[in-house]
């Protein structure tokens, strides 16, 4: 096992041999899917990534390095199923499980003799471990009575959050988004934990009540839309659902359906879970922003504790960090995944690589003589890291192998962070670059056809803004400049905010560089990549944790301000609430096509259960609920995500629709040379189109009116304002679900 057993480590190979018989029980025994569920996902978090540290001789586990590591083994386990046309969940869960037993154990045979054995240098770091695990426990019995307070406090803010997400009004939703329908005491329990976690740093309080605090920030932020909404939240969760689904029932891929099926990891990972546990993922992909958002507070710690021993910033880091994602791409999706796997594999280049090698060109002997004049506070001395070399080399190879196969962004975002980082820091080997260049292209290059023939994927458009085609201030609702205007005020603030830490940071000897290089690499991918829009916002989102370290460092109280730890907690205090402020619009504030109804959910169920194969559907705009089930495969899957939309043509933009507008429609509908041909609206299309006023006020009752008397259309599904509408020739009988 590792160099001596710490508490933590104890902890871990309990937890994954645990977690390893568990997963055995309870696939062998009939239980309920929630437990089953439940205890598979806590081995698939645990036991791979502590079997295999556990053969290291010198590696410290920690929950991150092992959460990271074990689902990033069963990525790949899953990938391998699914090349073999072996993918059976239950057997291959047996053996998941036995394997890793097997592993702890030897790890224990292996390491045993020599922590056994007296007098030897392993069995005085054992008895330090020991002695370490007793102060630590006795400082726990010392701040039990604080700790008890601040026990209080978070529970008064949980059960104030509690009795909010039991009143919000989803009926208030409007173009302020889901702020006029969260009730007072939400604000209340967002103000009292701001306020407690101020006070927890102020009194040095232990990093468990700090993380507590963490945790519940992520709950109440993170945890309305599960509780509060009727449906998972955003139109584009349920094609990653239909994915998943799709996997699971055929247990293969088909490279050329669609861009997901040719980056799978994440989807067989959850068909893996679904198939073994038999839960849904309809029922747990709502949570997946609270699961997602935890692990993050426990991955920037193992990355954060690298820049600094002070815990006061990072703590403060992470507690900003959950302050400023904002963009909401930590839903249930490859993207949120992989940020976990980049944030765990960023630390392991930062804390066990090896110590930086000669400088060979001019500027890197200028960079070292910088270096030198200056200390290096945020970095771990080489050869003390969590992990040796080789081995942290090994588990940074299966991280990046499980992203690679699961994201098309991510691995480029991480090949030019780690570049930066190798090239400022001098600790990283040019091989393990061009290592991470090959293989990602190595996965790439067979999805090309596909990318070439169905997306604009790369283009130099590095100022395209996610803005929808067709905006138009003058019939949006009230309240959309909001979100845009805060989201941007955030970002400025938190950049102004590390510059300040940084230019601190400077002046105090800090040798920052490669940390703000890390950070800033990924925008040279702005030159190739747009990803409609949304690549400035992946980029912000890889530089968020190395802002909030900095914005953090900015708010270490001067020896002016008095007594330092009440001024930072004042400081930090201050700043929570600037953050807040901003964060709130931003990330609730486009609720108003974020929030989706049983009805878009149900008519989009009736079109893919019972459309004939190869039949397609146009919508009426480009936000709705498609693609979640198996068998969306079977119709047409066009390039985009949400298939032909009216206010994505042209022809139906800039004017009130009405009858003029139904020839466009039947000519739209027949290009898609389908079996058969539908048009469908529904409240989550009818909600973005009146939030971005990309239709004259009135346009779709006019539209719905005017096909309801055409012969060329007859209506198949009609429930509270999703309707599903089908081309048909005369004397064409089709079969129609009563109106509810």
């Amino acid at each position: 096992m590792p160099r001596a057993l710490s508490g933590m480590s104890v902890s871990l190979v309990a937890l994954a041999v645990a977690t390893s018989l568990g997963a055995v029980a309870v696939e062998a025994i009939p239980c309920p899917a929630g437990v089953r569920f439940s205890v598979v996902l806590a081995f698939f978090c645990t036991g791979p990534g502590t079997a295999l540290l556990g053969l290291f001789r010198r590696a410290e586990p920690h929950p991150a390095l092992v959460t990271a590591l074990s689902l990033a083994i069963i990525v790949l386990a899953a990938q391998i199923l699914l090349w073999a046309h072996a993918f059976s969940p239950t057997p291959a869960t047996y053996a998941a499980a036995g394997a890793c037993l097997s592993a702890i154990f030897a790890g224990f045979a292996i390491h045993a003799p020599g922590i056994a054995n007296p007098g030897t240098e392993r069995d005085e770091r054992f008895a330090r471990s020991r002695r370490l695990v007793r102060d630590r426990l006795g400082q726990a019995r010392r701040a039990m009575p604080t700790t008890a307070v601040h026990l209080v406090v978070v529970g008064v803010a949980i059960g104030a959050w509690v009795s909010a997400v039991d009143h919000v009004e989803l009926g208030r939703v409007s173009g302020y988004g889901l702020l006029p329908a969260l009730p007072a005491t939400f604000y209340a329990s967002l103000a009292v934990l701001a306020a407690g976690f101020a006070w927890a740093l102020s009194r040095s309080a232990p990093i468990a009540v700090l993380a507590l605090y963490a945790f519940a920030l992520v709950l109440v932020l993170h945890g309305v839309a599960p509780v509060a909404y009727p449906e998972p939240r955003y139109a584009w969760t349920y094609k990653h659902l239909g994915v998943t689904a799709y996997i699971a029932r055929h247990g293969s891929t088909d490279r050329s359906i669609d861009i997901y099926q040719n980056w799978p990891g994440f989807f067989a990972l959850n068909a893996w879970l679904v198939r073994a546990t038999g839960l849904g993922a309809f029922t747990y992909a709502p949570w997946a922003e609270v699961f997602f958002n935890a692990t993050y507070v426990v991955a920037l710690q193992y990355l954060l504790a690298g820049l600094t021993k002070d815990r006061r910033v990072v703590w403060s880091a992470i507690w900003l960090f959950v302050l400023g994602n904002w963009i909401g791409q930590d839903y249930y999706s490859p993207q949120g995944f992989v940020f976990l796997l980049g944030a765990v594999l960023l630390a392991l280049c930062l804390r066990c690589t090896p110590a930086p090698g000669r400088p060979r060109t001019r500027l890197t002997r200028w960079l070292d003589r910088q270096r030198r004049q200056r200390s290096l506070p945020w970095l771990d001395p080489p050869g003390e890291g969590p992990l040796a070399p080789a081995p942290a080399l090994l588990a940074a190879g299966l991280i990046d192998a499980a992203i690679i196969i699961s994201h098309q962004l991510t691995p480029f975002l991480l090949v030019v962070s780690v570049a930066a980082f190798a090239f400022s820091s001098r600790r990283i080997p040019v091989a393990v670059i061009v290592a991470m260049l090959v293989a990602t292209a190595a996965w790439v290059v067979p999805a090309i056809p596909l990318l070439n023939a169905k997306f604009n994927v790369f283009q130099f458009s590095p100022f395209e803004t996610p803005r929808p085609p067709g905006f138009d201030a003058r019939y949006a609702l009230p309240g959309i400049q909001l979100a845009s205007a805060t989201s941007l005020a955030l970002i400025l603030a938190l950049v102004c905010l590390a510059a300040a830490g940084f230019i601190r940071r400077w002046r105090a000897g800090s040798w920052d560089l490669p940390l703000v290089a890390t950070a800033a690499a990924p925008l040279v991918l702005l030159a190739a990549v747009s990803y409609s829009g949304e690549g400035v916002l992946r980029i912000y989102l890889f530089a968020l944790p190395w802002l909030c370290f900095l914005a953090a460092a900015a708010c270490l109280p001067g020896r002016r301000l008095g007594r330092p730890r009440i001024a930072y907690g004042m400081l930090i205090a201050v700043v929570s609430a600037v953050l807040t402020a901003l964060n709130l619009p931003a990330f609730f504030g486009r609720e108003k096509i974020n929030l989706i109804l049983p009805s878009d959910v149900a008519v989009e169920r009736w079109y893919e259960t019972n459309a004939p194969p190869g039949a397609g559907v146009a919508y009426l705009a480009p936000n709705v609920p498609n693609r979640f089930t198996a068998r969306y495969a079977a119709l047409q899957v066009p390039g985009g995500s949400f298939g032909p939309a009216l206010t994505l043509d042209p022809r139906f933009r800039g004017h009130l629709l009405g009858p003029a507008d139904i020839p466009n429609l039947e000519s739209l509908l027949r290009a898609m040379h389908a079996t058969a041909a539908y048009f469908m609206i529904s409240p989550s299309m009818t909600s973005y189109v009146s939030l971005f006023g990309v239709l004259p006020t009135g346009s779709e009752q006019r539209l719905i009116a005017a096909i309801e008397r055409s012969p060329d259309f007859q209506l198949v599904y009609d429930r509270r304002g999703a309707l599903l509408f089908r081309l048909v020739t005369p004397g064409q009988v089709v079969r129609r679900l009563p109106s509810i």
